[in-house]
């Protein structure tokens, strides 16, 4: 109805349109019927899904694109089996720090623990290829869990992963929230202008969180290389050993944009 709160899926993908996502690639099953019918929905029609036939080609799409364009990309999995299939692209994309958010559906909250026939420890696979793995036991830590995975990978770390698992039960998909803090970041949250420290203060801000120390916040820098490193490249290039030159990152690129740096 028209004043009912979200469900949890609904509020989820929320907070990632509101982020800036454009696109999800999508293998979904059973327990991620409620994002696709939140990105089904007149809410959800900010986010593009683009249903894969495997799950490694959701993942090496997602990858791609992240790549290419700069954007954050998004993956939607089905299960802990779903996410193993897709390894070996989250792989690539984990060393390429590309940004991408993963969304993992896992059986409703009363079945964990049970046996279920496709029981796995999510979390302990995520962990191989993401720097970031979140399991959200509400629907309104579904929200905040994916508004946080959002500015996660959004924000540059030299040698860090960029990759973020959400992993989202069934019942927290379909129940609604209970709150309101999904509004309150909505201004700024993805302001360019802003640096990525006091973007951070603005989303823990939003969910009443204590905010961030500088020292525990990653250092951001875009200043031009030293002239005594480019000299010393030169001085190698032209000596008569075979050389190798490895390029990653904004090292690939000529818009130091692509990595949202402050």
């Amino acid at each position: 109805s028209g004043g009912a709160l979200p469900t949890g899926a609904g509020a989820m993908l929320a907070a990632l349109k509101r982020s800036g996502l454009e696109v999800m690639f999508a293998n979904p099953g059973t327990t991620e019927m409620c994002l696709v019918a939140a990105l089904d929905s007149k809410g959800g029609a900010g986010v593009r899904p683009v249903l894969c036939l495997h799950e490694n080609v959701v993942t090496g799409a997602a990858d791609g694109y992240g790549r290419v364009t700069g954007k954050s990309a998004c993956c939607l999995l089905h299960l802990g089996v779903g996410l193993t299939n897709g390894a070996a692209n989250l792989h690539n994309a984990n060393r390429a720090m590309t940004p991408v958010i993963v969304i993992v559906g896992e059986m409703a909250t009363w079945h964990r623990g049970k046996d279920a026939p496709l029981e796995m420890d999510i979390s302990a696979v995520a962990k191989t290829v993401a720097g970031k793995v979140s399991l959200s036991l509400t629907p309104d830590q579904l929200e905040k869990d994916a508004a946080e995975a959002a500015l996660f990978v959004r924000e540059f770390r030299a040698s860090h992963s960029r990759v973020a698992v959400l992993i989202a039960p069934h019942d927290c998909q379909r129940e609604r929230v209970t709150g309101t803090a999904r509004y309150e970041f909505k201004e700024g949250y993805d302001n360019k202008d802003r640096t990525p420290f006091e973007r951070a203060l603005l989303l823990q801000k939003a969910f009443s969180a204590s905010p961030p120390s500088p020292s525990s916040t990653p250092a951001q820098s875009s200043s031009p290389v030293a002239a005594s490193a480019i000299t010393s490249a030169l001085a190698i290039l032209r000596g008569k050993r075979k050389t190798a030159i490895l390029l990653g990152g904004s090292g690939l690129v000529d818009d130091e944009k692509y990595f949202d740096v402050g």
